[in-house]
């Protein structure tokens, strides 16, 4: 293998536009016979190698204090799972020291976040760590339940819980590390995506015994489902991951598509029915939330209708493949309507399933396609 030095030839309005400067560390990426050279500096560097010592240390302060809290309570077995076990020490400790270490690197990497100056990482911010927190709950508490079913009844003395401790709060805090270093609009997408089937799916599977499917899909949010606090705060949490997934794109697109009241226009579209979606959460199909219910229900389909028509006017660029699944999402919405509210041959369980995973996964689509327009054109270099 050759080892004399390339050289990469870069245009002089790259070079003015980056304020690059001879000398300069970029760093090449190689993946998938694909070339990437990206503005670095040491602080990216530094921030892109995560180092034990940025969060170990802390694990293992935060172990010892609940070690000497249970040695000071006389406590001499700790259960793994239930009330004062390994469980809530895990839970408690590591959602508060994971949300202070993806706060703290999250604004370390906000250059990165906000590439164009802007300020939307601090509105970005509270909607993430709140929607990762929540997550993280959950996360754990389902683990903890498995858990707890696979060693019923071990307990551990407070020396070796603490050390159970501080391998999971380490493991923890990585992640989270790792989760504020890693905040694009793809990772926010699939957070998005994540949420709502998770959510879905859990409240579907938690009351099958109550065969929600007679009924319809709402009625897992009802208070006659069990657990009707999943699928409810899964709505509004993705209400919150698409209100900044939206700030995030368009704040982007602004610096290229600047002063576009047609982008303007959808992006309100968008946040209006991040808006309605949570709202169907917050009202649930209970009787006394039942109308307003079904109104946000029907907005939020008109809403998507809406942008569905005007699509292909409001973007700057669409693909005719695109610009096709529009039309076909929009059809297929307007007949599943018409089956349910027209000929009523669908029954309700049947409209709003089909209606919500045709309008859920063009959203979906359609975040994508915003997403590559904010995409950094390509420029051909030569290597001498």
């Amino acid at each position: 293998m050759s080892t004399s030095t390339r050289k990469l030839s870069i245009p002089a309005e790259v070079v003015d536009k980056l304020n690059l400067k001879p000398g300069d560390p970029v760093k090449i990426v190689s993946q998938d016979n694909e070339f990437i050279v990206k503005l670095t500096n040491k602080k990216e560097l530094a921030l892109n190698s995560i180092s034990i010592l940025w969060y170990l240390p802390t694990s293992i302060v935060v172990g010892l204090i609940f070690y000497a809290v249970f040695i000071n309570q006389k406590v001499h077995q700790i259960p793994l799972h239930g009330d004062n076990s390994i469980a809530t020490m895990v839970i408690f400790g590591s959602v508060i020291t994971g949300i202070i270490f993806f706060s703290i690197f999250f604004f370390l990497n906000r250059k990165r976040i906000s590439k164009d100056g802007s300020r939307v990482y601090l509105r970005i911010y509270f909607p993430l760590v709140i929607s990762f927190a929540v997550i993280l709950v959950l996360g754990l508490l389902g683990l903890f339940w498995v858990i707890g079913l696979m060693f019923h009844g071990v307990s551990f003395d407070p020396f070796t819980s603490a050390i159970i401790f501080i391998l999971f709060n380490a493991l923890i805090n990585y992640s989270m590390i790792l989760a504020a270093l890693s905040v694009s609009t793809n990772v926010m997408t699939n957070l998005l995506m994540a949420v709502i089937i998770s959510g879905t799916v859990l409240s579907m599977l938690s009351n099958q015994n109550s065969h929600w499917w007679q009924h319809n899909l709402s009625f897992l949010g009802t208070q006659m489902a069990d657990k009707s606090w999943q699928f409810n705060l899964s709505l509004m949490l993705s209400s919150l991951l698409m209100i900044a997934l939206v700030d995030y794109l368009f704040v982007s697109l602004h610096a290229t598509f600047p002063h576009s009241k047609k982008l303007l226009l959808l992006r309100t579209l968008l946040t209006v029915t991040a808006i309605d979606i949570a709202a169907v959460g917050i009202f649930p199909n209970d009787i006394s939330f039942h109308n307003i219910h079904t109104q946000f229900a029907q907005l939020l389909v008109l809403f998507v209708l809406a942008m569905m028509i005007s699509v292909n006017w409001l973007l700057p660029k669409t693909s005719k493949e695109f610009t096709l699944v529009s039309i076909g999402a929009g059809i297929a919405i307007a007949a599943t309507s018409i089956g349910f509210y027209g000929i009523h041959y669908l029954s309700l369980t049947a409209f709003e399933l089909i209606a919500f995973m045709i309008a859920f996964a063009w959203i979906l689509i359609l975040l994508q396609n915003i997403t590559d327009l904010t995409q950094t054109e390509n420029i051909t270099v030569r290597i001498e």
